[in-house]
């Protein structure tokens, strides 16, 4: 598969893979995206994750005791719309 200078593949519509949230794993979510967007072009110290997302919500909808079948959650961190997916999947473009 070719990938772009900037990691993104040509069919991935932009999307940059950041990380993969384990959902087995005793970290919280929170942690994951923290670590996923930290130093993310455009996104300075005072950037607040709370204040683009409320991270209680998008695992409850995604976590694999969820039942109600939402595969992702899209949402806005400062320049960046990030993505997480039901497979943990955490992307950014």
């Amino acid at each position: 598969m070719a990938v772009n200078p900037d990691g993104t593949s040509p069919s991935s519509g932009g999307w940059k893979l950041l990380a993969a949230h384990d959902w087995s794993d005793a970290k919280a979510l929170e942690t994951s995206l923290c670590s996923a967007v930290e130093g993310l072009d455009g996104v300075t110290d005072e950037v607040v994750l709370y204040e683009y997302v409320d991270v209680e919500a998008v695992r409850d909808a995604l976590e694999p005791e969820s039942r109600r079948g939402v595969s992702e959650v899209r949402f806005d961190y400062g320049c960046h719309e990030v993505r997480v997916t039901e497979d943990g999947t955490i992307a950014v473009r």
